[in-house]
């Protein structure tokens, strides 16, 4: 395995309840199917992979993102062995409901899944990468940096 498929991982200890992992080729990631206890948010940043979640199959691409609920079994890999890569953000699912309880987006704090997998949406896409790239670089520090 080539070094840009080991993955790379973001954490900190402010932040202790979500974990960010980047992989720049994933040709030799291959997963079967399986599930987390989080839930996850994810970006294909190059190239095209298959991606199984349930009962469902999608072809995804650079400029897609995908979201798996907890315990949802999913699987993600590549084509063909053509090159693809992705970031993938996981958040404790204790917290994001909290937070969406807190926000009024759930009438308790108690998890409820989100329908949506698949999201083709170039400016959310575009700001999840720049999210990503804000904390994986070591030259920024949270939460005062004005560029991120």
């Amino acid at each position: 395995m080539n070094n840009k498929a080991h993955p790379v991982f973001w954490r900190d200890e402010r932040m202790p309840h979500v974990e960010l992992r980047k992989i720049s080729d994933a040709r030799q990631v291959c997963y079967a199917p399986h599930s987390h206890s989080h839930w996850s948010v994810g970006a294909v940043t190059s190239g095209a992979s298959t991606f199984m979640y349930r009962y469902t199959s999608y072809q995804i691409r650079a400029g897609d993102l995908v979201m798996m609920n907890p315990h949802w079994v999913h699987a993600c890999n590549p084509i063909a062995n053509q090159p693809w890569a992705y970031l993938m953000l996981y958040v404790n699912t204790r917290w994001l409901s909290e937070l969406r309880y807190e926000l009024g987006l759930l009438p308790s704090a108690e998890w409820q899944d989100i329908a949506t997998a698949v999201i083709h949406q170039p400016s959310l896409h575009s700001q999840y990468c720049v999210m990503a790239d804000c904390l994986f670089d070591k030259q920024e520090r949270l939460p005062i940096s004005s560029r991120c």
